[in-house]
């Protein structure tokens, strides 16, 4: 696996409720990003990585459309890496990737909104909708944002990575693999695939 680093000396770094680390950046501020290879199975071994009860919730109100929905979409398959495999599938090809989509149904889960009616949206929603019909199903899920560097700068020996890059997807945690990467937008949304 390879991680980034992100350098950033801030005294503003903080956590929010789902686990995910926020630093302000202003204009001009100055950090560095490190890519190194490294293994995270002795963190996985150690339990550090181990899914918690977290990984598992769904509003009350989601839980049962959403669970009736993943069922379907699963049918009899037994396999959480093929039930997680099929939810990613049916998301790319049934769904649209489409920037600038205004949700409207004020008095609706904008993620139900984008599931059930809207159909089309950014990797935001399309990472949101598995994370939960995962967890719907007793498969433990992580909504994950970071950036696809796919822009190389041969002089120096380094991708640049620009904020067009951001992309969400989803982590689920499958027994006897450890965390397992799903990404559920169709292609044509990837940075550096298609729309930008």
């Amino acid at each position: 696996a390879t991680a980034i680093i992100f350098a950033l000396k801030s005294p503003f770094i903080e956590m929010d409720g789902l686990g995910n680390v926020k630093v302000p950046v202003r204009s001009g501020a100055a950090y560095e990003l490190i890519s190194v290879k490294q293994s995270y199975e002795k963190y996985i071994t150690a339990g550090l990585f181990a899914p918690t009860d977290r990984d598992l919730q769904v509003p009350d109100e989601l839980l049962e459309d959403f669970k009736k929905f993943a069922l379907k979409i699963i049918g009899e398959e037994e396999d959480d890496f093929r039930k997680a495999s099929l939810i990613e599938k049916y998301l790319q090809t049934r769904y649209k990737y489409r920037t600038g989509v205004r949700l409207k149904m004020k008095d609706i889960d904008p993620v139900k909104e984008f599931l059930f009616y809207q159909k089309e949206a950014h990797c935001e929603y399309f990472a949101s909708s598995m994370t939960l019909l995962l967890r719907s199903i007793g498969i433990p899920a992580r909504y994950t944002v970071g950036f696809i560097a796919h822009e190389y700068a041969i002089p120096g020996n380094y991708y640049v990575v620009r904020e067009k890059d951001a992309h969400a997807w989803v982590l689920a945690y499958i027994k006897d693999r450890g965390w397992v990467e799903f990404d559920p937008t169709p292609p044509e949304g990837l940075p550096g695939k298609g729309i930008d």
